[in-house]
C-alpha cells in the first residue's frame, strides 16, 4: 500500500516520521528498531508525539504449513517508557477480532 495523503511542506504539520535503524533475528524472533527523525525548526508544543523517539518491534518466527497461508497477524503494545514504544507481533488467537479504533 502507498500513502497518498497530502504531505505538508511545513514540517511542523507533518506526522511523526520513523526510519528503520536495525534488524536482527535469533532465538525464534525477529527484532527491528526504528528511530525518530525530529523536525528541526518546530516549537516542542507543535511536534506530534514529541517524547516518542524509538519504536521496537518483536515478531515471533511463524511456522507456515505448506499450502496453507497465514492471513493475519495481531499485535500487543507492551508497557514501556515515554520515549520508547515496544510492539510484539504474533499469530492471532482463535476467535480474536481485528478491528480499527478511531
Amino acid at each position: 500500500m502507498f500513502d497518498t495523503k497530502n504531505y505538508p511542506r511545513d514540517e511542523c504539520k507533518r506526522a511523526a516520521l520513523f526510519f528503520l535503524n536495525s534488524i536482527s533475528s535469533g532465538e525464534g524472533k525477529t527484532k527491528s528498531n526504528y528511530s525518530r527523525q525530529l523536525p528541526k525548526k518546530c516549537p516542542p508544543n507543535l511536534i506530534p508525539l514529541r517524547n516518542l523517539h524509538q519504536i521496537k518491534v518483536t515478531s515471533e518466527l511463524l511456522h507456515l504449513v505448506p499450502g496453507k497461508a497465514l492471513r493475519r497477524h495481531c499485535c500487543d503494545i507492551v508497557p514501556s517508557s515515554e520515549t520508547i514504544m515496544d510492539i510484539n507481533i504474533r499469530k492471532c488467537k482463535d476467535d480474536e477480532l481485528i478491528a480499527m479504533h478511531s
